[in-house]
């Protein structure tokens, strides 16, 4: 067994508990559910076909009402009723404003998505806003069965064309973006009932038909047919659901059998209307297959997943025991082995793991050995070359003051040096207190006095609990030489200097100011790059090398990697401020 693979046995057991099981019962349980199924969905469905179609006679009758009341009123049959209506210009102009205001009002209280009215007369009234001549419409078809027919109310379902036909007609220009759209024609007669002519209402079919939304071109869905003219509103009925509706939906049911399905339908006599369901429902239909198994499919998933769950948890939970093992042996340093057991992917997996855990100590063997050995060979190098370059600058400075004054000052001088070079030579490692740096800063100070007399000052702004902090040798001394050599321009100027340090959440800050000459933007831009490593070469001889400030930068890239910044900032005439951050380390941890 432990020869074989993970896939395997997952594969066994899936057969035998899940697809024999599942394939058997829902052989057994298809036929008993299929036609229970089916006659539920029967009834949900015309139970849809009921509610849609009595909705829309909900709306037709809220709208007729409208129309009537509307065609009733007074003042619209007296002004249909006159023979001559130009001979009484106020009196009919009082009367259209009357029914206009009346159309106006109720159209917008009802809120039946009515978009316009139009008010048909026979007796010549001039054309106006609501109000047009019946000849305009008299050789369209819905008018002329209208009044074949000498109904007081119909509906009447225009296609796009029919549509663009009609407004044309009324109102003597051509829709260039047809739609279909829906006309409600109501009778006005007058007090000897004689018909005089029709109000119309333009009815928004997706207001109208609210629940068949129009999905033209599908088969899936609820639509509208008109028995009169064979035009539908919703989704498409296919030729042979059209030809069938034509022919049995007035002889009354409830059902139309095609394509091997059934039709729910619902017919609305007085509006040679029928609401019918496009999509046929059928015994062999695959959904019901799956709503009677779905039920012993979800408690036989229980089943398996709680067997699988057991399988899984056997075979996973060696394979996590292997990598906590793994990760004990990574947090020791890559010393041990895995212990094999069994020959399956997971032992092949330990197996790997330990020939790699062998290749990995000798390469971190080999790794640590080299890179100590070039780290020392590196930190020896930078502080020799900070030690010929410190001597030079000290005996140029003795220099120009044995030049310029007597000797009876030497001797000071020669005794802060001899502070400065014990400091510099002295072997306390790479590391000293921020305590020790400040007073090689002093010493530095007075050596530098020497040559600039009462030019230079020093001001110590140091935190309690930062002068035991650690930090690297030699740090100050480069930032303080770099200020008097290139900040001090003598002989006539003096320079204050400031040293910095406090402690900012887990960093230690280091500034060195000063008040000198600063450097210009351009200036500033070429020193960052060169010290700061942003680019490659060397700042002419000429102008200064630096070298302090870029061994303290790559000092601080060596010992403390990104953990450190250095950050120079200089405004011409204002002096020059050098700022380094890292790590805090006090000397009692260190």
């Amino acid at each position: 067994m432990k020869s074989i693979s993970i896939a395997k046995k997952l594969a066994i057991l899936s057969v035998l508990c899940i697809a024999l099981p599942t394939l058997l019962f829902s052989l057994s349980l298809y036929n008993s559910q299929v036609r229970q199924f089916y006659r539920q969905q029967l009834r949900d469905r015309q139970n849809v076909v009921e509610q849609l179609a009595g909705n829309i006679e909900t709306n037709y009758d809220t709208i007729s009402d409208l129309a009537r009341s509307l065609a009733y009123r007074p003042n619209l049959i007296t002004l249909l009723s006159r023979r001559e209506p130009a001979r009484y210009p106020i009196s009919s102009a009082k009367y259209i404003d009357e029914v206009v205001s009346s159309i106006k009002y109720s159209t917008r209280y009802q809120g039946m998505g009515v978009q316009e009215t139009y008010i048909f007369a026979e007796n010549g009234l001039e054309n106006s806003s609501y109000f047009y001549d019946a000849s305009l419409v008299r050789s369209l078809g819905f008018y002329q069965d209208f009044t074949e027919k000498e109904r007081e109310s119909s509906l009447y379902y225009l296609s796009p064309e029919e549509s663009s036909q009609f407004t044309e007609a009324v109102k003597g220009r051509r829709n260039p973006f047809p739609k279909e759209t829906f006309l409600l024609v109501q009778v006005v007669r007058d007090n000897y009932l004689d018909p005089i002519g029709c109000l119309v209402f333009e009815i928004s079919p997706y207001l109208f038909f609210r629940g068949i939304a129009p999905s033209f071109g599908s088969t899936d869905g609820y639509f509208a047919y008109f028995t009169g003219n064979g035009n539908y509103y919703g989704a498409s009925p296919s030729k042979e659901l059209a030809e069938a509706l034509a022919a049995q939906a007035q002889e009354g049911g409830t059902y139309l059998s095609l394509d091997g399905g059934r039709h729910p339908y619902r017919w609305i006599s007085g509006m040679d209307l029928v609401v019918c369901d496009a999509k046929a429902v059928g015994e062999s239909m695959h959904v019901s297959s799956a709503l009677s198994l779905s039920l012993f499919l979800a408690a036989l998933a229980l089943v398996q997943t709680f067997l699988l769950n057991l399988f899984i948890k056997r075979i996973f939970g060696k394979l996590n025991r292997s990598l906590n093992q793994m990760d004990a042996i990574v947090a020791d340093g890559f010393r041990g082995s895995l212990p094999l057991d069994g020959n399956d992917e997971v032992g092949q997996i330990i197996l790997r793991f330990n020939l790699l855990l062998k290749k990995i100590s000798l390469l971190v063997s080999d790794v640590v050995k080299k890179e100590t050995a070039g780290t020392k060979a590196q930190i020896k190098a930078l502080q020799y070359q900070m030690n010929p370059h410190f001597i030079y600058n000290t005996l140029s400075i003795f220099s120009g003051h044995a030049e310029q004054h007597g000797n009876s000052e030497l001797a000071e001088a020669i005794a802060s040096f001899g502070h400065l070079l014990r400091y510099n030579i002295k072997e306390t490692g790479a590391y000293a207190t921020v305590e020790s740096e400040l007073r090689n800063a002093i010493s530095l100070m007075s050596v530098y006095a020497i040559r600039y007399v009462n030019q230079l000052q020093l001001e110590i702004h140091a935190e309690p609990g930062v002068r035991q902090a650690r930090i690297i040798k030699f740090l100050l001394q480069p930032l303080m030489e770099n200020s008097i050599l290139h900040g001090l321009c003598p002989p006539c100027s003096s320079m204050l200097i400031q040293i910095l340090i406090r402690r900012e959440e887990g960093d230690l800050l280091v500034q060195v100011r000063d008040n000198g000459v600063g450097m210009t933007p351009q200036r500033l831009e070429e020193v960052r790059s060169c010290i700061l490593g942003e680019k490659t070469g060397e700042i002419p001889q000429t102008e200064g090398s630096f070298i302090g400030l870029k061994n303290i930068c790559e000092r601080l890239a060596l010992f403390y990697g990104g953990q450190a910044a250095m950050e120079i900032e200089s405004t011409e005439g204002s002096g020059v401020c050098i700022s380094i951050r890292i790590p805090f380390s006090s000397e009692e941890e260190g």
